[in-house]
């Protein structure tokens, strides 16, 4: 049960769902961004999601195919690529 648990948290909680909640929070909490159209709040929404969450993990996906890449990312060779390639697209999103 402890260990359905702590998944279900980390699945929550994962750094590539929680800048889009964070945003998700922020428009819904009524000031500074009230002004904002749906349409607005929707796009600035699109473009966190595709920053921070799919490109990020599309990334990792890429590289875990990669032959020369062990699925595990043991060495800290391996998780350089897929970390340096999410801290680009975190700028870039933002």
């Amino acid at each position: 049960m402890a260990k359905k648990a702590a998944q279900i948290i980390s699945f929550i909680l994962h750094p590539a769902i929680i800048p889009t909640l964070g945003f998700l929070l922020l428009f819904q909490s009524g000031f500074y961004f009230s002004f904002l159209t749906w349409e607005a709040k929707r796009f600035v929404l699109m473009i966190v999601l595709f920053a921070t969450g799919i490109l990020p993990l599309l990334a990792m996906a890429l590289t875990a195919i990669n032959p020369k890449f062990k699925p595990g990312f043991e060495t800290g060779t391996q998780r350089a690529l897929p970390l340096v390639f999410s801290s680009v697209t975190y700028y870039l999103g933002y």
